[in-house]
């Protein structure tokens, strides 16, 4: 089976064909990342042209959309694109959170095991991944896994100061040692805000993402997208947006 998946959540317009090998590893046919981007409905179809161009086999049998949360803007153009591919070919369309792609990023590649057991094992350190993507305003896009993404939060939005007055109230006494990693560019913005809030944690470690992993979430989407095809493929009648809060626009007429 091949995936076409895109992503216009933030500032990078991107799409990857991917296809499952009979062993089971994915693999990447071809893709496109348009960096920078300040308008992704003149860079998204462009992209996804560039990368099915480039692939000896253009075929597809399935859809992915990295649906937030991120750019309201970027995610109506990216829903309204996908949409329009799944209805010319009736296909079905994988909905990916750009947190869980964040995540992967940082996380155990084969996120096939489900290990619930993750902190019982004898470790040195147990690893917190903090997917984090600014959303202005000192808020923060935010969600918890562990390093096999497993989730322990749904994917919310908060104040940055609360949240980590959050992780020193919910880590103060855990008993493993832990590793706290921070992805997204959110991460990056609040860099020195997190490093010092959480300093006094004992036993604890705060290490951050490079700029990839920062950044570019597309081939993390197409993992997801075969990981969660079963179970949350949906057709584009279907398809939901991960917002999380109003726009800046909607929350003006409210005043």
């Amino acid at each position: 089976m091949n995936i076409l998946s895109i992503d216009t959540s933030g500032k990078i317009s991107a799409a990857i064909l991917s296809t499952m090998a009979d062993d089971g590893k994915i693999k990447t046919l071809s893709k496109k990342i348009i960096n920078h981007v300040a308008t992704q409905s003149q860079t998204i179809l462009p992209a996804i042209d560039d990368c099915l161009s480039k692939s000896k086999d253009k075929n597809y049998d399935a859809l992915a959309l990295c649906t937030g949360p991120g750019s309201f803007t970027g995610l109506r153009v990216g829903a309204a694109t996908i949409k329009g591919f799944a209805f010319a070919g009736n296909l079905k369309i994988v909905p990916i959170s750009s947190l869980e792609a964040l995540a992967l990023n940082i996380a155990k590649k084969d996120v096939g095991k489900n290990d619930k057991n993750f902190f019982k094992k004898n470790q040195k350190w147990a690893n917190i991944i903090i997917p984090m993507i600014d959303a202005r305003a000192s808020r923060v896009y935010f969600s918890i896994f562990d390093n096999n993404l497993n989730r322990y939060m749904q994917d919310d939005h908060i104040e940055i100061d609360s949240l980590l007055d959050t992780i020193k109230i919910q880590f103060k006494s855990f008993k493993y040692k832990t590793n706290f990693i921070f992805v997204g560019d959110g991460a990056t913005v609040y860099k020195k805000t997190i490093k010092n809030s959480l300093k006094a944690l004992k036993n604890t470690k705060i290490t951050f993402g490079n700029p990839k992993e920062n950044s570019s979430i597309i081939e993390s989407i197409a993992t997801l997208a075969f990981k969660n095809f079963e179970k949350d493929a949906v057709y584009s009648e279907n398809l939901k947006l991960n917002y999380l809060q109003a726009s800046q626009a909607e929350r003006n007429l409210k005043k």
